[in-house]
C-alpha cells in the first residue's frame, strides 16, 4: 500500500522557510535536510505500517 502526504499551506510554507533560513548559512545543509526530508516521507508513504503500534495514553487495555 502506498500512501501520499497532503502538507497543509501552513507546514509547507514553514518546512521552506526554514530550509531558506538553513540554507543562507549553509546551502549543502539545507540540500541535506530537504533529502532526508523527502527520504523519510518517501519510507512512510511506501511502508504506513512499519513500527511498532504504541499504547493510547489514558486508555486501558
Amino acid at each position: 500500500m502506498t500512501l501520499t502526504v497532503v502538507w497543509s499551506v501552513q507546514a509547507r510554507n514553514q518546512f521552506l522557510a526554514t530550509l531558506t533560513y538553513i540554507a543562507k548559512e549553509d546551502p549543502q545543509s539545507a540540500e541535506l535536510v530537504h533529502e532526508r526530508v523527502a527520504k523519510s516521507l518517501k519510507l512512510l508513504c511506501d511502508t504506513p505500517n512499519m513500527g511498532v503500534l504504541a499504547p493510547t495514553v489514558g486508555a486501558r487495555t
